[in-house]
């Protein structure tokens, strides 16, 4: 029973990586995203997506909440045009993202190493 108990664990933690995965490929596919923030969303936000998916299910308003910010962080990317300065709403969309890692468990110093790509990715390029 203990074998079969863990192995029905594993596949539900295989079955929410791969929905998570999906949804990640769902949301960057076609879109020019920089390398720095899909590393990010494969190491950083992917994870805390599937950790909220295993607790709470697609249906509860925390993974709603996560996808919404994901959505909006590569819209803000997506949308912007090259050399443009970041959007007014930028500085909060970041906020946001701070607080659900936060929420998550994440340390100041793993948030702030987890930030600084998205933050890089949003500066205006240098004269």
């Amino acid at each position: 029973q203990k074998q079969q108990a863990l192995q029905r664990r594993e596949v539900v933690i295989s079955e929410a990586k791969r929905l998570v995965i999906r949804e990640l490929e769902l949301h960057t596919f076609g879109r020019e995203i920089p390398e720095s923030v899909i590393r990010f969303l494969n190491t950083v936000w992917g994870p805390l997506l599937a950790k909220r998916l295993l607790i709470n299910g697609v249906n509860h308003p925390q993974w709603k909440n996560a996808v919404g910010l994901m959505q909006q962080l590569l819209d803000h990317l997506d949308a912007r045009p090259y050399g443009d300065p970041p959007s007014i709403a930028w500085p909060d969309l970041l906020d946001s993202l701070r607080h659900e890692l936060t929420v998550a468990g994440l340390s100041a110093a793993q948030i702030s190493a987890a930030m600084t790509p998205l933050e890089a990715a949003h500066r205006p390029p240098q004269e």
